[in-house]
């Protein structure tokens, strides 16, 4: 929904998608305590991040068509829009005081990470204000201070890592030496705002991970402690502080994530439920046990149940983030996700919950594992070369090797050859060779994007022809080795508040 209040605070704009399926959010105001809604944009593409002029006369936003976006000028009550400058907008826009430039994340290509810049308001020029230190460091999130002098921005290095910072600006808003970093989580940072009196600042974080946000409030200066402000829950991915009124507003994503289990000619049957989220199951080899990532302890962890859902147990204990698991082929190891101060990286452990082992050591991200058949690899994505690629490493340990040169996320394997099962990133090419197969079945199942936005559908690898199986999105699926019924992970989604 992304809020942002009117100069006076009596008002508020946000973005929201009446269908609900991501693809035609559009601009909206509402007076604060009554009233309806009032629609301001409109159009095939969908409209993100409004963002109020201080002198309360235009709405900044960004339009995403296709790979690229731009942003955009309207008035508060709708009409001719006015174009500012195109490129790879992420996350927030912020207006300076005066209300002469427009502060914003950018990127030169789809697959680079952002930095900051600044967007002259007349003319769309952009000039740098931020340079990451290395490749896989972005920027984003870019906030003016109330008396321009000061932009507060996230940090994030890796999967999840990121940190606050400060940089100073003189009166022409040039940057005045390098950014400060005032407060480090070792989780991700999703939103930030100002308070109106600009000596704190209230952030969504999520510690270890990018899930289950909540709201810190902190002072903004070094060495200061946060603190949770507890009445707004969690699941609290965006935030806005009124400039006058005393309002804060945010977002809080009311998604109920469960187990089903599809079986052909049958409705979705819960499975292994619970009234906290549960992520990607996994099948055991013999069919008997479904392995699955779940918050119901309070922390992401692996859990395994029985192959009709019941007698769910706890197999790791770490007290943060976990994930991705998958079975060796013998059903005796699991091998999983994990993030770490460096990183994520892949682990594996007894299928009983015992001896764990890391295997990747390389700093970055290596997420989402793979134990094809003959047991001697695992094939994992890692981010290293700046992009995701398949790599494979001994299920022993040792040499790490890339696989894919044209990006890929995930691999799974069939060893007739008949079907073919991936799934990748936005704007990276399919890679499909030897090693993306799946077996125990005639037809493969593919996801044509990340998770989140996925719809099922089979493949074979003969005729490329999908075949949906239902409008879902499911975030993670198995088929049993008895090739009886498919076991799919749904998000149910209800619409967030504000």
């Amino acid at each position: 929904m992304q809020p942002s209040f009117s100069p006076d605070g009596n008002q508020i704009a946000y973005a929201w998608d009446e269908t609900n399926a991501g693809k035609s959010a559009h601009i909206y105001v509402k007076m604060i305590g009554s009233g309806r809604p009032v629609q301001v944009t409109a159009g095939a593409a969908p409209d993100s991040v409004p963002a109020w002029s201080p002198d309360g006369r235009s709405i900044a936003f960004v339009r995403t068509q296709g790979e690229r976006n731009a942003i955009y000028l309207i008035s508060p009550v709708g009409g001719t829009e006015r174009k500012i400058a195109d490129g790879y907008f992420v996350d927030t826009i912020s207006w300076s005081p005066d209300g002469r430039f427009l502060a914003v994340a950018d990127r030169k290509s789809p697959n680079d990470y952002s930095s900051l810049y600044l967007v002259d308001g007349d003319d769309g020029r952009k000039v740098p204000l931020t340079k990451p230190p290395d490749a896989n460091t972005e920027d984003s999130t870019p906030l003016f201070s109330p008396d321009g002098r000061t932009i507060l921005f996230t940090r994030c290095h890796k999967l999840f890592l990121c940190g606050l910072y400060l940089l100073d600006l003189s009166a022409d808003y040039h940057p005045r030496g390098e950014p400060q970093q005032f407060r480090e989580e070792s989780g991700a940072i999703w939103e930030v705002a100002w308070t109106a009196d600009g000596k704190a600042a209230v952030y969504s974080s999520a510690t270890r991970g990018g899930w289950n946000p909540h709201l810190m409030k902190i002072r903004v200066n070094t060495g200061a402690r946060p603190e949770r402000l507890t009445y707004a829950g969690e699941n609290i991915y965006e935030v806005a502080i009124a400039p006058r009124g005393n309002r804060l507003a945010y977002t809080q994503d009311l998604t109920d994530a469960d187990l089903f289990e599809l079986r052909a000619g049958n409705a979705p049957r819960s499975f292994a439920s619970s009234r906290r989220s549960d992520y990607y199951p996994q099948y055991s080899p013999d069919g008997k046990r479904v392995a699955f990532e779940s918050d119901r302890s309070g922390e992401f962890e692996i859990w395994v149940c029985d192959a009709s859902g019941k007698s769910p147990t706890q197999l790791t204990h770490f007290g943060e983030r976990v994930g991705s698991p998958r079975w060796s082929p013998d059903g005796r190891s699991l091998a999983f996700d994990r993030q770490l101060r460096d990183g994520w990286h892949i682990f594996v452990m007894a299928a009983d919950g015992g001896q764990v082992r890391q295997l990747t050591s390389h700093e970055g991200d290596q997420v989402v594992p793979f134990w094809p058949e003959d047991g001697r690899s695992i094939y994992y994505a890692s981010r290293r070369s700046g992009r995701f690629e398949i790599w494979k490493i001994s299920a022993a340990g040792g040499q790490e090797t890339q696989v894919t040169h044209n990006g890929g996320f995930i691999a799974s394997s069939r060893p007739m050859g008949t079907s073919c099962t991936t799934q990748r990133i936005p704007a990276t090419p399919l890679s499909c060779g030897r090693f993306l197969w799946r077996a125990g079945t005639s037809n493969g199942y593919w996801n044509p994007s990340p998770p989140g936005h996925l719809l099922s559908g089979t493949m074979e690898f003969t005729t490329f022809q999908p075949h949906r199986l239902m409008a879902a999105r499911p975030w993670g699926s198995t088929i049993s080795p008895q090739a009886r019924a498919r076991r799919l992970h749904l998000s149910k989604k209800t619409s967030p508040e504000a």
